[in-house]
């Protein structure tokens, strides 16, 4: 039996994977766990879930939130890893990050202006 391929793994990968529950996408990752990888949602303030389809939701994908326009945005207790420009584009005013995130990726809030707080102190062990 011969198995051919074509086209980009990563992005095969993703469209089998990608489920969408509600307002949001995600796919399964490591051990079972989720990561949001898009937000369909017309609302501003978003509370991310701390479950999705039954999985703990552990990491924010890249782009995921991009230029949503939202204002506020709540992230729950289970994420760890937020990724590159996951909330860029937006017109964010507050974010609510846990202690549990141990990583931010770069562009992760590029483009909103009216962010006054430090990111820093969050990635420090």
């Amino acid at each position: 039996m011969l198995l051919v391929i074509v086209g980009n793994m990563k992005e095969a990968a993703a469209e089998i994977e990608g489920v969408i529950e509600g307002d949001f996408e995600y796919k399964t990752i490591l051990d079972g766990k989720a990561e949001i990888t898009c937000y369909f949602g017309n609302d501003t303030e978003v509370d991310i879930p701390e479950t999705i389809g039954g999985l703990e939701v552990v990491r924010i994908g890249d782009w995921a939130f991009n230029g949503k326009l939202l204002t506020k945005v709540t992230i729950p207790d289970s994420v760890t890893s937020i990724g590159e420009g996951a909330f860029a584009g937006n017109m964010l005013t507050e974010v609510t990050i846990p202690d549990s995130v141990t990583s931010i990726e770069n562009y992760t809030f590029e483009g909103n202006q009216s962010l006054s707080f430090p990111l820093m102190p969050v990635l420090q062990p």
